[in-house]
């Protein structure tokens, strides 16, 4: 052999030694946990179910763009209802959030697992002394109040409840009962 080919296997067999630790300290990792579920099922299996809720969650979670069509999908669900039979709940909550969109007051937060809508407390745009100052911000104690929606698994919580009756005026059905 020349002294190349040498240099070359002894760099080759310098590169090959921590990939075949590497592959051996894996395969005792799966020994191991092997040994683990044999010797407690139903522990391993709660946490493979955990696990797994949490993979589940995380390819499923909605995006800003999901918000929005299920915002404009329910709107006009709520438009081509009559005005007499409308939920007016329903219909100030759309106006809310509508409104505050063309503010740019409401921001997308994805938290991995699942998606917050959250409306901040001045517009995007304004950059007046009185969003700017850190002593007028509002504080962590404010988070939640400020929460627009929750979207957990391909659905948005707050408004699935608010169009929950979108199409039943509580005040003409008690009035059409009262008579």
């Amino acid at each position: 052999m020349s002294g190349r080919t040498a240099s070359l296997l002894t760099k080759l067999r310098a590169f090959g030694q921590p990939v075949i630790n590497t592959f051996f300290d894996y395969q005792m990792v799966a020994k191991d946990c092997v040994n683990g579920i044999r010797k407690r099922p139903f522990k391993s299996l709660r946490n493979l179910s955990i696990f797994g809720g949490g993979v589940y969650m995380w390819y499923t979670n909605p995006d800003e763009q999901s918000y929005w069509s299920q915002v404009t999908l329910d709107s006009n669900e709520l438009i081509l209802v009559s005005d007499a039979v409308r939920n007016p709940r329903s219909m100030e909550y759309m106006k809310f959030l509508w409104t505050d969109c063309n503010r740019k007051q409401l921001k997308y937060v994805n938290c991995g697992l699942f998606s917050l809508v959250i409306k901040s407390p001045q517009p995007t745009v304004c950059k007046s002394y009185e969003y700017e100052c850190s002593h007028l911000k509002p504080g962590p104690i404010t988070f939640f109040r400020r929460i627009v929606d929750v979207g957990v698994v391909n659905r948005w919580f707050y408004i699935a409840k608010e169009m929950e009756d979108y199409d039943i005026n509580d005040e003409q059905l008690s009035k059409a009962t009262a008579n």
